[in-house]
């Protein structure tokens, strides 16, 4: 066993360990929340990850963001992250993939190739997509809902879907999903909290996100582990 997860070893065991490393994730998004959710499953000794985000790093993203940095601004996110992701575990293996996944890409990916996926993307059209897909396919996925213009990341936490309140993107999940008989149960993280500000982009500190993000991969890696 490789001495960077040996703490990790410690509290889950070799064969723990072994489960994750042998796991492949896909991940959407890799902004706010999916940064920390990149950071969570590569320094839990996920070992294959692949991680798909069209967008560049932007000044607007330093406060809240673990990519953006001077030294990544206008850089690729996807290829960002990897790269800090290598440099965590240069055994992983990492895919980036710089492109904004439409329903069509969604439709046309092999899925079922992956154990989990993760979908910490805005894009309601495509999240609709991917959750669709994954039912049909048999894919395990957790879906993380909207993060912006709340302060309180003591109230983001993981639920289904049809348990959700007081939130305005799980409202439109369910309202477009509820001809899927299985989408109710679906996992998604959210936070009951009643938005401080409604605005579009959504105000946004890095508290709630990073929250978001570790919950989100701390479900992903509980499920792995079984």
């Amino acid at each position: 066993m490789e001495e960077r997860f040996s703490r990790t070893a410690a509290l889950i065991g070799d064969d723990g360990l072994d489960k994750l490393n042998k796991a492949k994730v896909l991940l959407l998004g890799v902004g706010g929340v999916g940064g920390y959710v990149a950071e969570s499953l590569v320094r839990s000794g996920i070992g294959n990850l692949t991680i798909v985000d069209g967008d560049t790093v932007a000044l607007s993203n330093f406060n809240r963001q673990i990519v953006a940095t001077d030294l990544s601004l206008d850089r690729p996110k996807a290829e960002v992250a990897a790269l800090r992701a290598r440099s965590i575990n240069p055994a992983a293996v990492v895919t980036p993939i710089n492109a904004f996944w439409t329903a069509d890409d969604v439709k046309n990916a092999d899925l079922t190739s992956y154990d989990y996926v993760i979908d910490v993307i805005d894009t309601v059209t495509t999240k609709l997509a991917l959750i669709r897909e994954c039912l049909d396919r048999g894919v395990k996925i957790i879906s993380c809902m909207g993060t912006g213009n709340k302060l309180q990341p003591e109230k983001m936490r993981v639920a289904r879907l049809k348990d959700t309140v007081n939130c305005p993107l799980c409202k439109v999940m369910r309202r477009e999903l509820r001809d899927e008989p299985n989408a109710g149960n679906v996992k998604v993280v959210f936070s009951p909290e009643i938005p401080v500000v409604r605005r579009r982009p959504p105000a946004s500190m890095v508290f709630c996100p990073a929250v978001a993000g570790l919950l989100t991969a701390n479900e992903v890696v509980k499920e792995i582990l079984g």
